[in-house]
């Protein structure tokens, strides 16, 4: 197994087509199919069914596409530090940010940051909120803002950062935003709109049920803006953590007899290459004023 069959696998599992795939490596199909066939000799395993025209992952391939992603991230993370020592001077860092979390805290840190140290850059990477003390500990990410582990772990280094609740989200001009806060009850009167993605959610649907509350919720999506978009003109009301508002025309009020938040940290792991840059980030994330809750 090397690293141009993993990159042939992904481009397949990503467009599910083997002529585009074969496009997007520069290599002709027969080639791009004997790769992905010695592939699947190494591993003992069928990677993609195909049928036809018709393309599709196995359950081997699916739970292999992530290690491979990881893998084939891990690859570029190293060329890029190489070219960075032989360019001198300049270090990268790969930041993950969970996907449930909005910008907002983070925007005028990151900048600063950035003024601060005009050596160092950083690119910051999208992490569903499942993987990203994988992606930390596999050497993927250098580090990741994300919700604080309620579990410690002692290859895990955190700082933490700032607290926030979750709370109603509704229209500005919904008859609910002239309300100080917004009853569960209040919420089972109106169309729901599902974020997939959210830590909050398992926990919220629980507490509905539990008060034998039912939730109406045609339009679910793991796309933040597209949830809050649809809030925002009205659609709906959902829940969001109280720093994740990413669009204009959205009021947030507590949620009546209810108490749940999150802790959000600075994730990082022992002994993570590029130390002394990545102290930076956390020395100044420890001394910044981030957010309180209202």
């Amino acid at each position: 197994m090397d690293l141009k069959q993993i990159q042939y696998f992904l481009s397949v599992a990503e467009t599910l087509n083997f002529t585009e795939a074969s496009e997007r490596n520069s290599i002709s199909q027969p080639a791009l199919t004997k790769a992905i066939l010695k592939l699947e000799s190494e591993l003992g395993g069928t990677l993609i069914f195909r049928d036809g025209k018709h393309t599709r992952l196995t359950e081997l391939g699916r739970k292999l596409r992530n290690e491979f992603s990881v893998i084939k991230a891990s690859e570029k993370k190293a060329r890029e530090i190489a070219v960075a020592h032989v360019e001198g001077g300049n270090t990268t860092l790969n930041i993950g940010i969970s996907s449930s979390l909005g910008p907002r805290p983070f925007a005028d840190y990151l900048g600063k940051v950035s003024a601060d140290e005009p050596a160092l850059t950083l690119v910051l990477h999208q992490v569903a909120p499942d993987m990203t003390q994988e992606q930390v500990l596999a050497g993927t990410l250098d580090a990741c803002f994300c919700t604080s582990p309620r579990k410690p772990n002692p290859k895990i280094k955190k700082t933490e950062l700032f607290r926030e609740r979750l709370m109603a989200a509704v229209a500005i001009d919904s008859e609910l935003t002239n309300q100080e806060s917004i009853s569960l009850a209040d919420i089972a009167k109106h169309q729901y709109l599902d974020r997939l993605s959210c830590e909050f959610r398992p926990g919220f649907i629980k507490m509905m049920v539990d008060r034998g509350l039912n939730i109406r919720s045609h339009i679910k999506s793991e796309r933040e803006d597209w949830i809050q978009q649809l809030v925002a003109e009205n659609h709906g009301i959902t829940s969001l953590a109280e720093f994740s508002r990413v669009v204009s025309g959205i009021a947030l009020r507590p949620i009546s007899n209810v108490d749940s938040y999150r802790d959000v940290a600075l994730i990082s792991a022992f002994g993570t290459s590029g130390s002394s840059a990545l102290a930076c980030l956390e020395n100044a994330a420890k001394i910044y004023k981030w957010p309180t809750s209202e």
